[in-house]
């Protein structure tokens, strides 16, 4: 259903997004669960707190959708050596 990398964490952050888990911190948490999702996968974000903080209030007011979010995310991210150490 969401065949690469990007769209799986798109779709978790949006999905995390829409769902509200917390009563507070819903936007950190998002974001920062998107990204170490794709650190667990070998892909680092390179943006700075200022895109991240744009895509989390994009995401609250319903403004980025996952398939959005997944397009920004691509040439927003590094990928990894196999043998990086943890």
């Amino acid at each position: 259903m969401y065949p690469t990398v990007f769209d799986k964490a798109a779709q978790f952050a949006y999905g995390l997004t829409e769902n509200h888990g917390f009563v507070d911190g819903n936007k950190r948490a998002v974001i920062h669960s998107m990204m170490v999702y794709l650190l667990l996968n070998d892909f680092d974000v390179i943006a700075d707190e200022d895109e991240l903080f744009q895509v989390s209030m994009g995401l609250a007011a319903g403004k980025i959708f996952s398939a959005e979010l997944s397009e920004w995310l691509k040439p927003k991210t590094k990928k990894f050596a196999k043998e990086r150490a943890l």
